[in-house]
């Protein structure tokens, strides 16, 4: 866009009508800042602040008209097919239209310039988004197979025999994201019937870490509500357990030993709440399971 035939048009119409069109606060600014304000300066700041959306002001748009005269019109826009020149009506609404056409050609530009994100009137045939970090098609895989036996398969027959799957994936794999995209999909599809709650069970605390962190950076991006996250291995206890939206707890096979051989009667109601409201129990490196504590 050549910006100096605009400034020149603009320039024209005078110190007080460019104040008036500005603002009074915006020219008291530019003073501030010690920039001029003499009509091109202002002109010029008028036009970096908004470009040509400046024009979608009919009583600028007007003004501008002035400054060019008839000759000048005639010059620049020419003459109709049947020999009458082009003229731009007053008050002409701002867009892609003849008249808007005819009032930037005056200062030597082009519709396209001053409507550069309106070329077409929707969106492309073919789009394709985007994703940041996604599974890759194996990981998909398992996790739609997954979400199918938990809602489809499963779901006419929750004996204990036909609730239990085992996801095998090799070291190294994806394990825990592939497993926590589909916790998500288990939380968001079950959030309509009841408030979920999803115990993850791992044997090591560095497996119960990785959990909560993986799941917190999951659920962020994926999560429909907010939920309850709480870390219950290596001697952390949650005073209270609030269970009125989905939560997800990672514990560990000695913590829940611990609970259940506890002489204390707040550690044995407390894992005695969470194994009644379970919804899902995932093991984490399900082979650790043939342990007696298991």
């Amino acid at each position: 866009m050549s910006s100096s035939t605009v400034v020149d048009a603009l320039s024209s119409i005078g110190i007080a009508r460019l104040a008036a069109f500005w603002g009074k606060n915006r020219l008291e600014g530019l003073s501030e800042l010690g920039v001029s304000t003499r009509p091109r300066a202002i002109a010029e700041a008028m036009l970096s602040e908004s470009g040509l959306a400046i024009f979608k002001k009919k009583d600028l748009r007007n003004a501008v008209l002035e400054v060019f005269s008839p000759q000048v019109i005639r010059d620049k826009l020419g003459s109709r097919p049947d020999g009458c020149p082009v003229t731009i009506p007053p008050n002409f609404t701002w867009g892609r239209n003849e008249a808007t056409t005819s009032f930037l050609k005056l200062m030597d530009l082009n519709i396209d310039e001053a409507f550069p994100n309106d070329l077409l009137s929707g969106p492309e045939p073919h789009l394709q988004t985007d994703i940041e970090k996604p599974l890759f098609d194996y990981q998909n895989s398992i996790r739609k197979q997954l979400v199918s036996f938990s809602f489809l398969e499963a779901g006419a027959h929750r004996d204990a025999e036909n609730s239990r799957i085992v996801a095998h994936m090799p070291t190294g794999s994806g394990k825990t994201r592939t497993a926590m995209e589909f916790i998500s999909d288990f939380l968001r599809f079950s959030c309509s019937r009841e408030n979920p709650v999803v115990v993850w069970l791992a044997h090591s605390e560095e497996l119960c870490d990785q959990a909560v962190q993986t799941f917190l950076s999951i659920w962020t991006k994926l999560g429909t509500e907010n939920a309850n996250v709480y870390s219950m291995w290596g001697g952390r206890k949650p005073d209270h357990l609030d269970l009125s939206k989905p939560c997800f707890i990672v514990t560990s096979f000695q913590s829940c030993y611990s609970s259940i051989h506890s002489n204390k009667d707040a550690d044995f109601d407390r894992f005695a709440e969470i194994r009644r409201e379970c919804s899902l129990l995932i093991v984490d490196e399900a082979h650790m399971s043939m342990a007696p504590t298991y």
